[in-house]
């Protein structure tokens, strides 16, 4: 009896160290103290690009805990943090048409991943390592000398209207503007 027993708790652990583990990096190591937030993890299915599963997470650590099973095959994970207003996500059901559209000047950098990888054995847990880039635009100016209460207005012209996380450019590595631009 004890033997019988035993053996039905080694199968359930069995059964919950089994998929993908998602660990996000910042690729900046200037980065590396930013503590961010509302992130969302898209897997798609590499073959049509059609999504497989999404979910939000209020933090890093959150998602860290997260073991996702998934059968055998080739998917590509995207991963965004920071994405709360001004931004917003949109066709998010398929790779090929998620985007980020901005909508304002966003009071926080925003980052995102995106990683191809295979699931070959999904007897094991496989780590898949997201380095999480900053996407939006900056702009940083010094003015030396500048006397109190001197204004500077900035515009930004043919900026994208959004950002396609999932998308590859002619170098292979992902993360495309729209070919739209916005004034």
């Amino acid at each position: 009896l004890l033997i019988a027993a035993l053996s039905a708790c080694n199968r359930s652990d069995q059964e919950y160290n089994k998929g993908v583990a998602v660990s996000a990096v910042f690729s900046d190591s200037e980065d590396s103290t930013t503590q961010p937030e509302d992130l969302q993890l898209w897997f798609y299915n590499a073959a049509d690009g059609q999504l497989i599963f999404s979910s939000p997470y209020e933090n890093s650590r959150e998602l860290a805990l997260k073991v996702f099973p998934l059968p055998k095959g080739d998917y590509t994970a995207v991963i965004g943090a920071n994405l709360s207003s001004p931004l917003s996500i949109e066709g998010d059901n398929s790779r090929q048409e998620l985007c980020y559209l901005l909508d304002g000047i966003s009071p926080m950098q925003a980052f995102s991943a995106s990683k191809d990888f295979t699931i070959d054995t999904p007897t094991k847990v496989i780590e898949v390592r997201m380095e999480v880039q900053r996407f939006l635009c900056e702009l940083a100016i010094e003015i030396e000398g500048a006397p109190d209460g001197l204004g500077l207005e900035v515009e930004s012209i043919n900026t994208a209207e959004a950002f396609h996380p999932a998308l590859k450019g002619d170098d292979g590595s992902c993360g495309l503007p729209s070919a739209s631009p916005k004034q």
